[in-house]
């Protein structure tokens, strides 16, 4: 849909840096191919906001710009493309400093997003949460519906921007209350059969979780049997597997 429109809009493309937070050594930034229109075609969301300070995780420099654009100049918005960027800024930051989150997944990188949203549900149990599921598995999702806080809603990228901008105003002004328990309606995972998944996701055999966890390895095929059944999966490749 605004596939066509990139090549005029990029000339006119304001990248916008994020804050200087100290970015691990060998970590690398990918730019998927970009789905949104270019900031100088976003008009930001001047209403009266309640939010001041949000983090945008995308990889896609196109989006992560509009999506800039659409929250500023009211709010402080820390940008980046890196996980371990974002993650670091989030560690350091106390539960009310931030009052929203957008993320954007990638297949490629389960294990660092499972564990920034463990991250999010620890240190911002407060805080509001959009994400966009891109192509992930819906057991998957699932899954990372588990490991954040109670506060998350979800945002297609793919969508138009007038769409963009009427739903995230309504976040941003309070209008729209986030709310996990929204988008699953299956019974939430236990922390163990969350702890046991993830070993599983990490690719971690079963004795090394069960050494970890210390129980025995038959309690550890119960807590993967029935953390796979309440996210409807088979098995764990079932999560790792994108939708098509």
């Amino acid at each position: 849909m605004l596939y066509g429109m990139l090549p005029v809009l990029a000339p006119r493309l304001k990248v916008t840096q994020p804050e200087s937070v100290a970015c691990p050594q060998g970590a690398q930034r990918q730019d998927p191919p970009p789905l949104i229109k270019a900031a100088s075609d976003v008009t930001p969301l001047t209403s009266e906001r309640k939010m001041k300070n949000a983090v945008l995780l995308c990889e896609c420099s196109f989006t992560r710009t509009a999506l800039e654009t659409l929250l500023k100049p009211d709010a402080r918005v820390f940008s980046t493309a890196d996980i371990e960027r974002c993650r670091l800024h989030l560690a350091h930051s106390r539960d009310g400093e931030v009052d929203l989150i957008i993320l954007s997944l990638s297949n490629d990188k389960i294990d660092a997003l499972v564990r920034l949203a463990n991250l999010i549900r620890c240190y911002h149990p407060s805080c509001q949460v959009l994400m966009d599921p891109g192509s992930a598995s819906t057991p998957l999702l699932h899954f990372y519906l588990n490991c954040l806080n109670n506060h998350v809603g979800l945002i297609h990228f793919t969508q138009s921007v007038s769409a963009l901008e009427r739903f995230i105003g309504k976040v941003v002004r309070s209008e729209k209350v986030l709310s996990t328990r929204e988008i699953i309606s299956r019974e939430l995972l236990s922390l163990r059969e969350r702890s046991v998944l993830q070993g599983l996701i990490k690719e971690l055999k079963a004795e090394d979780i069960a050494k970890t966890l210390s129980l025995n390895v038959k309690t550890i095929s119960h807590y993967k049997r029935a953390g796979l059944s309440k996210l409807g999966a088979r098995n764990i490749q079932a999560l790792l597997i994108p939708e098509v």
